[in-house]
């Protein structure tokens, strides 16, 4: 797996939070976690490529150069200059627009808050330690009512998220230092999370955007927890494998 598809599953989350979601009380914090978990692989900046979605959690704010405190400003102005780029607590400077993407959580998010250039209604309590469960907790649940509704997106935006989710989520919980000794998720979230991410469509989406799933690289004496997770999907594979001539049974293939 290329760390691309942590890209493609921090976005879809994103644009999953903010499609069925928008007012959920901790939708900045959610985001401020979905980037640190990104943070940890080695990602590119991708926060571009959801800009509106961000800006509709309340996550980002758009503010122009020639708006920010003096230090920061002829930072800004200068990056500018030099065609574009990131400030030095990370906020990204746009040569084009010349604005700056101010992201919740930042310390110029703080300062821009205290300086009363952004409004109070912009600040919010955040936290950054939302873990794979808690934010696997948040996210599936929507996909999975969206991806099953008659009004889920034509592009299967939804169907794309659980499929990440369940492709990833063992790289996710591995990243996140999580064993059976101690902070290990219990078994009834395994099950709930593993139930509504084991869809027919969800595996072909994880198939389409990960390739080939292969779980055997993750210590299972250490994570223990996640025993059985690729037996859904192995399930659906020998399904699809031998029902050619018949049609498949789609709702055959969760957890046992």
């Amino acid at each position: 797996m290329s760390m691309h598809e942590i890209e493609n599953l921090v976005e879809s989350s994103i644009i999953t939070l903010a499609k069925h979601a928008p007012e959920h009380p901790r939708r900045e914090s959610i985001c401020l976690s979905l980037y640190a978990l990104q943070r940890q692989f080695d990602c590119g900046y991708t926060l571009p490529r959801v800009a509106k979605e961000l800006k509709k959690l309340h996550y980002l704010f758009y503010i122009p150069a020639t708006k920010l405190p003096q230090q920061e400003r002829g930072e800004a102005e200068n990056i500018i200059k030099d065609g574009g780029g990131h400030m030095a607590d990370k906020t990204y400077v746009d040569r084009e627009s010349e604005l700056c993407y101010v992201t919740a959580g930042s310390e110029l998010w703080g300062k821009l808050l205290d300086l009363k250039i952004l409004p109070e209604s912009a600040r919010s309590q955040l936290s950054d330690d939302l873990y794979p469960m808690e934010l696997a907790e948040i996210i599936v649940p929507l996909a999975a009512l969206a991806a099953a509704s008659d009004e889920a997106d034509s592009t299967g935006g939804a169907v794309r998220t659980l499929g990440l989710w369940y492709a990833l989520f063992p790289l996710l919980c591995a990243a996140a230092g999580y064993d059976d000794e101690a902070n290990a998720p219990e078994e009834k979230q395994i099950y709930e999370l593993l139930r509504r991410l084991s869809l027919p469509e969800a595996f072909a989406a994880a198939e389409l955007h990960c390739g080939g799933l292969d779980f055997t690289a993750f210590d299972t004496e250490a994570m223990g927890f996640l025993n059985g997770w690729a037996e859904p999907y192995h399930k659906w594979k020998r399904h699809r494998s031998t029902a050619s001539s018949a049609p498949a049974d789609g709702n055959d293939c969760g957890p046992a």
